[in-house]
């Protein structure tokens, strides 16, 4: 079994963090990512006790890869959608930095809400990507306000 870290009060992780960048569509190594080789990819890695995945809203096809594993776990595996971690990242649209507000931040989380088949986001990592655009600590607070609403 694979050694765990708690991160949180009732909230531990694997020490190793399955990152998912690179199955991303426009950064795998090959033109097309096989998605039953990550399904079994996936399956081999929690047997292995290596539960904990990274991913983000804009690493395309990653949320949906990890939201069909749940769904296979689901159905006759040993391991239930609970015994896994997904960490997600929450990136505002560049383009469109000085002007996210708060339904904005909700449509983004929702939708990945809905590609990762989950009721609630483990944790959700915040990016903005330039400090000169204001607007970055009333996300921040966007993010808080949603958690405290769910």
């Amino acid at each position: 079994m694979a050694e765990r870290f708690e991160l949180a009060k009732d909230y531990t992780i694997s020490r190793v963090i399955n990152g998912c960048w690179q199955l991303s569509e426009g950064h795998s190594l090959e033109n097309s990512v096989d998605k039953n080789d990550v399904m079994n990819a996936f399956h081999m890695l929690v047997e292995k006790g290596f539960t904990t995945f990274d991913c983000a809203d804009i690493y395309t096809g990653t949320e949906e890869f990890l939201g069909e594993f749940q769904e296979q776990l689901k159905h006759g595996s040993t391991i239930s959608p609970n015994d896994i971690q997904i960490h997600t990242k929450y990136v505002p649209d560049i383009d469109i930095l000085s002007s996210v507000d708060f339904q904005y931040t909700e449509k983004i989380i929702d939708r990945s809400l809905k590609r990762l088949n989950r009721d609630v986001l483990d944790l959700v990592q915040f990016h903005w990507w330039d400090y000169d655009v204001p607007g970055c600590m009333e996300t921040a607070g966007y993010l808080h306000e949603l958690k405290q609403k769910r």
